[in-house]
């Protein structure tokens, strides 16, 4: 990595922090969102399902994203949407309000996600690894920071506040990035193809599909119903959070421990197996034994959650 690339870095870390908060710190306080708003718990699952229904949407045209807005006014965008996204929860922190910035939460993610990955493929050339290490590593950072402090700062500020501060490093990733930004790459001619496979005849797509679904699936879950799952099983809202703070810590260092031995298996179904193996016994044990197993089930959920970022 060169010197001139060291505060694109630091754009792409900061950038990296405002990726989860805005749906992390929902779960420690959400008995709170729920009876301040009046939204149900069906309707308040929404508040995690939102951005991840975005984000997948926006996943599937993050091609023409890039052509029509180019990778420096994308991300710019995708922070501002964030920004805006957390802000917003304070003075509007109504029903319609609190799933509007959902929404938008979700297509800031989304665009910074769709886009980011390009980009540091092309500018950090053989650090391409330890970058993208590190990108993944701040957005489960920053989902921990947001899990640990949620309950902590509703009581000492009100949990509107605690929702809208995430704004912060999201302002700070905008400016910074605005500040450093390269310019977008010249646009390439697309070459023509001789043969078009059609997504739905690729068997392997469909694998990936069902997998990286069932990953995320289990990962939205985890993290919109686990700081309430465990309130009323008698938990407070404090260490409620810290649990999923520790379930996001266990999946970075997993997460850091697959992206080091990956490269070791040709095949990788057998440690795929191994790792969707820890997801289903984790939520296993968060049935059955939730309170006495509780440090081995976020353990296993937080290996189980980290394959979807490194192993595929």
């Amino acid at each position: 990595m060169t010197r001139s690339n060291r505060p694109l870095l630091l754009a792409i870390l900061l950038l990296s922090l405002s990726l989860r908060p805005v749906m992390a710190v929902l779960g420690p306080v959400v008995d709170l969102i729920e009876d301040y708003t009046g939204l149900s718990s069906a309707q308040a699952g929404l508040l995690t399902t939102l951005p991840i229904l975005v984000m997948g949407i926006v996943a599937l045209f993050g091609g023409r994203v890039r052509r029509l807005i180019g990778e420096k006014r994308g991300i710019a965008l995708g922070a501002l949407c964030l920004t805006i996204a957390c802000a917003m929860r304070l003075p509007v922190h109504n029903a319609a309000g609190m799933l509007f910035s959902a929404a938008l939460g979700g297509l800031g993610i989304a665009l910074t996600q769709a886009l980011l990955p390009g980009l540091i493929k092309r500018h950090f050339g053989m650090a391409t690894g330890t970058v993208m290490a590190l990108y993944t590593t701040g957005i489960m950072t920053g989902s921990a920071l947001g899990a640990a402090s949620s309950a902590d700062m509703a009581r000492l500020i009100g949990w509107q506040s605690s929702l809208a501060f995430w704004a912060l490093p999201a302002l700070a990733g905008l400016i910074v990035w605005r500040l450093i930004a390269p310019a977008d790459p010249a646009p390439a001619k697309s070459a023509t193809r001789s043969r078009k496979t059609g997504f739905a005849g690729v068997a392997r797509a469909w694998q990936l599909v069902a997998f990286f679904g069932l990953g995320t699936g289990s990962y939205t879950l985890v993290l919109a119903w686990l700081p309430p799952y465990y309130q009323d099983l008698g938990l407070g809202r404090e260490a409620s959070g810290y649990m999923l703070a520790g379930l996001t810590i266990t999946e970075v260092f997993a997460g850091l421990g697959i992206a080091a031995f990956i490269d070791r298996f040709p095949d990788r179904r057998a440690p795929l197996m191994a790792v969707l193996s820890c997801l289903m016994l984790g939520l296993i044990l968060l049935v059955w034994v939730p309170v006495t197993m509780a440090v081995p089930a976020m353990i296993l959920l937080g290996i189980g959650s980290a394959r979807s970022s490194r192993s595929g």
